[in-house]
């Protein structure tokens, strides 16, 4: 009963209440990720809500179990496995821009030198946490573990809509340009540029958001670790990306496995 009471003890924020004990407040969200199997439909109907009612200003009802999701993997393992789609549906809304919050699609003054902003990722309070970029840094890695199709789904498709805004919506992005990718007969337009090839390794932090970079590195680990295992299985996945990436930062991480092998 821990996890639901704790959860009841949250929903005050539903009626205004506020929490201004950060340690209360992250004691609560560990006994919600402790007992997350337990009360795993609790959870996803709460998660369905707050995508549906776009929770995520600071005030906003929940914000502070959201956030330990996404910024504490580590501390969020159970509920991780418990229920990945909802954490992937959580992630989404968290990190991908209203399309009503980018200055009606212009590319603005106030956020002129917001590296979030530029490639149409919210730049909420949890950017600190992914810094230094790192495979762990976000919820990425676990969810592959457990739920590898739908999290290498939502990874492309997180990449190819950040990489495209960027591309053509910022002022200094004219070191991006359109190339041909061939494979297996088959031509794929991708966006690329020098430092685009090398996100997943994590040497451009000025240039990528930290977030992009530890989600590809995230990949990259999985896959390695994936290639122990499963050969088979790993070209198949790489295949899979080559055909469905817009990005030659993801196509980058299709080349590092092959030369690993």
């Amino acid at each position: 009963y821990a996890g639901l009471i704790a959860l009841d003890i949250l929903s005050q924020t539903e009626r205004g209440i506020r929490f201004y004990d950060d340690s209360l407040k992250d004691k609560l969200c560990q006994v919600i990720c402790n007992s997350a199997k337990e009360i795993e439909g609790e959870l996803a109907t709460l998660f369905d809500r707050i995508c549906q009612n776009k929770w995520v200003k600071h005030n906003d009802p929940y914000n502070a179990l959201s956030l330990y999701i996404l910024t504490r993997p580590q501390n969020a393992q159970k509920l991780l496995m418990a229920i990945p789609r909802k954490v992937l549906d959580i992630a989404k809304l968290y990190w991908i821009s209203d399309s009503n919050e980018n200055e009606g699609g212009g590319y603005g003054s106030r956020r002129l030198m917001d590296i979030e902003y530029k490639f149409g990722l919210r730049d909420f309070e949890y950017r600190n946490n992914y810094s230094p970029a790192g495979a762990d840094q976000t919820p990425i890695y676990t969810l592959l573990c457990v739920s590898p199709g739908e999290t290498i789904d939502f990874i492309i498709e997180l990449i190819n809509y950040s990489i495209k805004y960027y591309y053509t919506s910022a002022n200094d992005s004219n070191d991006i340009e359109e190339i041909d990718v061939y494979h297996s007969g088959t031509i794929i337009k991708q966006l690329g540029s020098y430092y685009l090839w090398g996100v997943y390794r994590g040497a451009i932090h000025i240039t990528i958001p930290c977030l992009l970079q530890s989600i590809h590195m995230a990949l990259e680990k999985y896959l390695l670790e994936l290639d122990k295992y499963n050969t088979e299985l790993v070209r198949t996945i790489l295949d899979y990306m080559l055909l469905k990436s817009r990005s030659v930062s993801l196509t980058a991480i299709v080349a590092s496995i092959v030369m690993y092998n």
